[in-house]
């Protein structure tokens, strides 16, 4: 199946990207778009992008200030977009098209997690930010749990924010609420700020995982202590999604093991199964880890995609 990923700029740095196949993906304010853009000048719902017989169309959807292919606004009717094509939408928000991949491209952010009521920045230096009262944690709260919230960067530039109740994306000047604590993601200049950069040590554990996908097991080698057997109807979860890791040759490690949830579904349950349940089955094994003093934020989700992100994979007989 043919595919595209569309590039969020942001001046001379790639913001974000997303991955464009026979799914439309939705362009716009509102929070029910797959892109969700932050810019008063974009409509609620501004443009729609899809592919249709291995080529890649949008669609502006009656828009305010209008999208813009290449410079010329388009009219009412579908247009097709080629590799390094861009598109403007509203006046500031630019997008270029590149072909095939799964949204990776190189982006360079500078975040800072800011605290509302004293103002005072904590940079993100790691793709892994951990907030709590451990003494590890990257931002400390005084009491609390140990860890109280995760937020990852991954590697298309899109930022999640996870705790024991949910998994979700995090936009940029949006207030969360940790532990009582008011806080927010803010963009600043990656000219002048450190950049969030990959940290292969937040990643140690092992997985465990027999070759029928029955028997699967994390490890954490620094703690032998630790460790959690799934249960075997989640352990078949996790088969597919080791599999893509272990047999990832190409990529950074950053990207490394991602899969595309609608494939996993079919994979796993055929034409009757949902995303849906692909998501309850992982939040069950995220549930488990935690319990057993393990990272549950070793699988990771991002738009339309999830994966295992492991240390390594160790196959059992």
């Amino acid at each position: 199946m043919a595919s595209y990923v569309l590039i969020q700029h942001q001046g001379d740095f790639v913001r974000r990207s997303i991955t464009v196949t026979s799914t439309p993906v939705s362009i716009g304010r509102a929070a029910s778009n797959d892109l969700m853009i932050q810019d008063d000048t974009c409509s609620w719902h501004h443009a729609l992008l899809w592919v249709e017989q291995s080529a890649l169309w949008v669609r502006d959807l009656n828009s305010s200030n209008g999208t813009f292919h290449n410079g010329t606004r388009l009219g009412g009717n579908s247009v097709r977009l080629r590799p390094g094509d861009r598109l403007m939408l509203g006046d500031y928000i630019e997008l270029s098209i590149q072909a095939g991949g799964i949204g990776w491209v190189s982006w360079r952010r500078a975040l800072v997690v800011r605290d509302l009521e004293t103002g005072v920045d904590t940079v993100m230096r790691s793709d892994r930010f951990v907030i709590g009262s451990h003494a590890n944690a990257d931002l400390r709260l005084k009491g609390g749990p140990a860890i109280a919230a995760v937020l990852m960067v991954h590697g298309n530039g899109e930022v999640w924010y996870g705790d024991v109740i949910r998994l979700e994306p995090l936009l940029t000047d949006r207030p969360f609420v940790v532990a009582g604590r008011t806080l927010c993601l803010a963009e600043v200049d990656p000219g002048t700020h450190p950049v969030v950069a990959y940290d292969a040590d937040r990643y140690g554990q092992r997985l465990m995982i027999s070759h029928d996908g029955m028997r699967a097991r994390f490890e954490d080698p620094k703690h032998p202590d630790r460790t959690r057997v799934i249960d075997s109807s989640l352990a078949s979860v996790l088969h597919p999604l080791a599999q893509a890791l272990d047999s990832a040759t190409e990529g950074t490690h950053q990207e490394r093991g991602w899969c595309s949830e609608r494939e996993l579904v079919a994979e796993l349950w055929g034409e009757g199964g949902h995303v849906s349940d692909l998501r309850t089955a992982l939040w069950y094994i995220r549930a488990s880890l935690q319990q057993g003093g393990l990272d549950p934020w070793c699988l990771e989700q991002r738009d339309r995609f999830c994966r295992v992100r492991v240390r390594e994979v160790v196959w059992m007989s």
